[in-house]
């Protein structure tokens, strides 16, 4: 899946989840439960695999430079292209570890 699909398809998630969790708070009910944990760890691997996307676009473009002729001038856009790809997987790292995405990290952690 490229980058577009899998944000896509988190948003999807979290909404669904939002669902089940609204439907829980009318009762609880463990078909529902399960529902609403299989939502979250959904939405933790689909925030990995878009991740390992983003890390592969980056060291694409990272490669691609490298191997360019060393004696042509720096192209200006593709340092800030670079920084950007850089703090946009920085930014999902701090969710992933805390923030947005933190909740779903957490449980995983907990679980055994």
């Amino acid at each position: 899946m490229d980058e577009a699909s899998l944000e896509a398809a988190i948003e999807v998630y979290k909404a669904q989840l939002q669902q089940v969790e609204v439907a829980l708070g009318a009762g609880a009910e463990a078909d529902l439960l399960q529902l609403r944990d299989d939502l979250r760890q959904l939405i933790a691997l689909t925030e990995s695999s878009l991740l390992s996307v983003r890390k592969s676009q980056l060291l694409e473009r990272l490669q691609q430079e490298a191997s360019s002729p060393s004696n042509s001038p720096p192209r200006p856009e593709a340092g800030p292209a670079a920084r950007r790809l850089l703090d946009a997987e920085y930014a999902a790292f701090q969710a992933a570890l805390g923030g947005d995405g933190g909740e779903a990290a957490e449980e995983g952690r907990r679980e055994p």
